[in-house]
């Protein structure tokens, strides 16, 4: 039993999901794993902003983004038809399902080789996947091409990174604090910093990504339910560039 504590710094948002994939990952990584010695910090927001969190011109970027989205799926009929399809295979409205972003729970199906579900109304099935799987490649193409996102990106992983580099810092002093930081998300956290990071080919997180960083660790859970824990955050240890970039806000 050779780590203690404070060598570990764990955070996760309150879902418990990424709670359980987080212990999922220490129970295999540490040795003589103990219960006593593990806390998870409470994430509130899903870019690990912690006490950084406001930035107006942020959001102006994630609002366009988000009208980009929508005006891309407006011109794709094959994509609202599915939709359609699906909703009435299941049986709830179309705005309902559209809403859910059923790629997530498809994609969990088909990465364990499960069925689609049915119903008494049908099946869903491989070309239903298909038709809203090309539509999200189209987006991720027009999306590095229009760079709203790569904006939102650079002003919403600012705070997560610079943690990182703190901790790093903090590691070439010598300290010994901290020397494991596991932050257990999503991938609408991890998408993000692939962008802020420069990867501009990197295709939106697959089910159950993992990015690993010297003296840093992120990990993107896929499963369902919510649970509340703690709440302890902490602050970035440089000023936010969000003040500096409200030029950016024309692009």
């Amino acid at each position: 039993n050779d780590w203690s504590a404070d060598q570990l710094y764990l955070e996760t948002t309150g879902k418990s999901r990424t709670l359980q994939s987080g212990l999922a990952l220490l129970y295999g990584f540490l040795p003589d794993f103990d219960w006593k010695k593990i806390y998870f910090r409470h994430q509130p927001s899903a870019l690990f902003c912690s006490g950084s969190c406001y930035c107006p011109v942020r959001n102006q970027y994630l609002e366009k983004e988000q009208r980009r989205q929508y005006l891309l799926r407006l011109k794709n009929s094959q994509l609202e038809k599915t939709y359609g399809e699906m909703a009435k295979i299941v049986d709830v409205p179309t705005k309902q399902l559209r809403a859910a972003n059923p790629i997530d729970s498809m994609l969990c199906h088909f990465c364990h080789n499960v069925s689609f579900p049915c119903t008494r109304n049908g099946c869903v099935d491989m070309e239903h996947f298909k038709v809203i799987k090309t539509h999200q490649i189209e987006d991720e193409r027009e999306r590095r091409e229009k760079k709203l996102y790569f904006g939102y990106s650079l002003l919403g992983a600012h705070p997560i990174l610079n943690q990182t580099i703190g901790r790093m810092q903090r590691a070439t002093e010598g300290r010994k604090e901290e020397l494991f930081a596991l932050y257990s998300a999503h991938d609408v956290t991890l998408s993000p910093v692939l962008s802020a990071l420069g990867l501009s080919e990197a295709r939106f997180p697959r089910f159950a990504a993992r990015l690993n960083i010297p003296s840093g660790f992120f990990t993107m859970a896929s499963m369902s339910h919510s649970t509340p824990l703690s709440a302890k955050t902490t602050t970035s240890v440089l000023p936010s560039p969000c003040a500096r970039l409200k030029t950016w806000s024309a692009l």
